[in-house]
């Protein structure tokens, strides 16, 4: 199965197109690096916002990384992809939404709740198919190495039109405010294909 996994670029315009504290700062200069984990090899890929782009009429970052290039903006409060890990899609795919985080938490883990609906076209290694996903997101705090931290997590579940088996892929991402993506996985029918942990102080 493809991996498209942010990364995570992710791992991926507006009042916020070129930053400020939100949740995926798309600011010149900046970069993350991850320890990536798969049952096939460890990378530590870094991953830096690059040119300016539209996505989807909107103005945005390319992402370039050892992971492949990515194409993200913020459209007013929803950050979205039109391409993840040269994976594209269209239009693009919301992969947060800032007025729809659920309010403080009121305890570590906090129930997820649904965001948005998405459908569309996927495109990968040249060949396009139709495509739904579904958004969810919550707040809770994960262990990182650098300590424990408040996060948004997120739920994408991506489900190809013509898949022989029927499942989708779910790609579930941590985002840590002022800093990015500091956490994403990647499964497949529960099967977990990739992970990503933020290193670093960048």
């Amino acid at each position: 199965m493809k991996k498209i996994a942010l990364l995570i670029p992710m791992v991926f315009g507006g009042a916020c197109s070129q930053g400020g504290p939100s949740y995926m700062p798309l600011v010149d200069e900046k970069e993350w690096q991850y320890s990536e984990n798969s049952s096939f090899q460890r990378n530590v890929p870094i991953v830096k916002v690059g040119k300016k782009i539209s996505v989807g009429g909107v103005e945005g970052r390319v992402l370039n990384g050892d992971l492949g290039e990515s194409r993200l903006a913020w459209n007013k409060k929803t950050l979205q992809a039109s391409m993840l890990s040269n994976t594209m899609f269209n239009p693009p795919i919301p992969i947060l939404v800032e007025d729809k985080i659920p309010e403080r938490k009121k305890s570590k883990d906090e129930e997820f709740i649904r965001a948005e609906n998405w459908t569309g076209h996927f495109e990968s290694y040249g060949r396009s198919r139709g495509a739904s996903a579904t958004l969810s997101q919550r707040r809770t705090t994960i262990t990182l190495t650098s300590g424990e931290t408040n996060v948004v997590e997120t739920v994408l579940r991506v489900q190809l039109a013509g898949s022989k088996d029927d499942i989708p892929i779910e790609v579930r991402t941590c985002f840590e405010r002022g800093v990015g993506i500091v956490k994403q996985e990647q499964r497949t029918n529960r099967t977990l294909i990739v992970s990503m942990d933020k290193i670093g102080n960048k």
